[in-house]
């Protein structure tokens, strides 16, 4: 059903039938309406891909200015963490230096004790050549 009824009437030497005539304008009916619901549907599919493509363009767009966020608060954790570790680096500094004092202090101390062992001993050998009773 590929001819024209032009070159159906060249090759038959009669005018076109108007039966094949009828079925050919139903055929091309039924394709100009299969062709416009594709051409529907392909215009629908288009929007969804169309809103789909936004759709991700946006989520997109938002998983990078979260991505930026983070980026930024990590920065200023690794700041923060920073001014903590040279805190902590002064305390114990401060502990050490406490430390020293309070092991100079000990020695000191037992220092005092044993010179007071010594003067306590000193008094009591000079109070027995005095004759005091100890």
């Amino acid at each position: 059903m590929s001819e024209t009824p032009e070159r159906y009437a060249q090759d038959n030497g009669e005018p076109f039938p108007d039966q094949q005539l009828a079925e050919i304008h139903s055929t091309i009916r039924q394709l100009e309406e299969r062709d416009y619901e594709f051409s529907e549907r392909s215009n629908l599919l288009l929007d969804q891909i169309t809103q789909t493509s936004d759709s991700l363009n946006s989520l997109v767009k938002t998983i990078n200015n979260y991505v930026v966020e983070v980026r930024a608060e990590r920065e200023a954790e690794r700041e923060r963490l920073g001014l903590i570790e040279m805190r902590l680096d002064a305390e114990r500094e401060r502990i050490l230096a406490c430390e020293e004092r309070f092991n100079i202090m000990q020695q000191n101390i037992e220092r005092l004790l044993q010179y007071w062992k010594i003067v306590t001993q000193v008094m009591v050998v000079v109070a027995m050549t005095k004759g005091f009773a100890v």
